[in-house]
């Protein structure tokens, strides 16, 4: 028999925990008063245990306001917000506490569910995770720390830890969230605001992977927006659409040294100091349309980091240091290729050029100004000296001439594409073909 505990909208029986005295239920079962005593159970069993609450006000004078600890039914589960048949009935109404404001601590095997659309203003974490398996939070309630994580989850086990938020999470003194794994995955999808005194989010996995999808706003105000660091056999996967700020001494996007592989694809806004620091390797930054860079890049040399700026033109109000790494730009004619004109000072020595011109239309003495600096571009590619020939192509057939001065990197088509062979053969099929529907035609 599963075991219930329950505020809800419901006409049938309730559960009550023991701290609760059945007269403040309504005769439709319904729980409406305010609360001055935090709701606290301890989770024996192995028993799932759900708990949803539709007052007022949760306000305990002192300790957590809502509280659960134990061995989380063993193997069961916990759901807040959830009906017993699983049913989503998400915590609503305010909860405040000098403490915390929901506190799950799991030694069981279970999962922990979290529905919540409930306004939680703290001093320590407005909600608080920690078990050995997954966790989930999808949270519509704005959330407030006064003096620490507004959001923190710590998996021990391998579970994984996947937020999904669409309201606003501030911490006046600490991380927006933190998230620390020991062998699971990291994923966060935010559509709102998030804000940290230190990070933004912190999220940390020792074997697992990391997963962000941003179409909101995260913000620090002196650590990174993003603290992103795994195993050596994790990996990052960020897509920012939204907007990542921070004050003047915060940072953007930090990969750690650790991470070993992934991609950050942008086509919001970075607007902090350092905008994207990358320390891990084999990770790529996607440029992409609508991309809007304010600060300075930094893409460690030698373990295969990458830039790709697709056939776009990207402006970055900043310095870009990029040695030893590589840069990848598409051409597609002189209207539409990629490049990178920066504000500052730009160092490309010793990075690798790779040239896509998959479809691209090129004439012999097209010029085309890959990089450009409002400052100065300092060292040459990998290889490509002033005056050196790079080819493209299945058979390396296409050849450019690359060019230097003091602030800017050109090529030079030295042969067309499609080659005039290749037009011939076009138009003698052209031909053909229309001989052939002319012939027919007489028939």
């Amino acid at each position: 028999m599963k075991k219930r505990i329950s505020f809800r909208r419901l006409a049938s029986l309730v559960f009550l925990l023991s701290a609760f005295d059945c007269s403040s239920y309504l005769s439709a079962g319904v729980y409406q008063e305010d609360l001055s005593v935090g709701i606290s159970e301890s989770v024996n069993g192995s028993d799932n245990v759900y708990i949803s609450y539709e007052g007022g006000i949760l306000a305990p004078t002192s300790g957590d306001a809502l509280s659960v600890s134990g061995d989380g039914g063993s193997s069961g589960s916990i759901f807040i917000g959830y009906g017993q048949d699983s049913s989503i009935f998400p915590l609503v109404g305010t909860i405040q506490s000098s403490s915390k404001g929901i506190n799950v601590n799991s030694s069981g095997s279970g999962d922990i569910f979290v529905q919540n659309n409930s306004t939680i203003v703290t001093s320590s974490n407005a909600v608080s995770l920690l078990g050995n398996n997954d966790i989930l939070l999808n949270n519509s309630g704005n959330l407030t720390s006064s003096t620490a994580t507004a959001v923190y989850s710590d998996v021990f086990g391998n579970g994984n830890i996947s937020i999904i938020n669409n309201a606003d999470v501030t911490s006046a003194s600490g991380d927006g969230m933190s998230l620390i794994t020991a062998g699971g995955n990291i994923s966060v999808t935010n559509s709102q605001n998030i804000t940290g005194t230190n990070e933004g989010i912190y999220a940390s996995s020792t074997h697992g992977n990391i997963i962000i999808n941003n179409s909101g706003t995260i913000r620090a105000g002196g650590g990174y927006a993003l603290f992103l660091s795994t195993g050596v056999d994790g990996s990052v996967d960020v897509t920012n659409t939204g907007h990542i700020e921070g004050a003047s001494s915060s940072s953007g996007i930090y990969v750690a040294s650790s991470v070993v592989g992934g991609r950050i694809v942008n086509t919001g806004s970075i607007n902090v100091n350092e905008a994207v620091n990358i320390e891990g390797s084999n990770v790529r930054l996607e440029l992409g349309q609508g991309s809007t860079i304010t600060g300075r890049i930094f893409i460690a040399g030698s373990h295969g980091n990458v830039i790709s700026t697709g056939a776009i033109s990207h402006s970055i109000d900043g310095a870009v240091f990029m040695s030893n790494s590589g840069l990848e730009i598409v051409l597609k004619s002189q209207q539409e290729y990629g490049s990178i004109h920066t504000t500052q000072y730009t160092d490309i020595n010793g990075a690798t050029l790779v040239l896509d011109t998959t479809n691209a239309l090129v004439a012999v003495g097209d010029f085309f100004t890959i990089m450009q600096s409002d400052s100065a571009i300092s060292g040459v590619f990998s290889g490509l000296t002033d005056g050196s020939i790079i080819t493209t192509g299945d058979n390396d057939e296409y050849e450019f001439k690359i060019h230097y001065s003091s602030n800017q990197v050109s090529l030079e088509a030295l042969t067309a594409i499609p080659e005039p062979s290749t037009y011939a053969l076009g138009s003698a099929g052209m031909l053909g073909l229309l001989g052939l529907i002319r012939r027919r035609s007489r028939k």
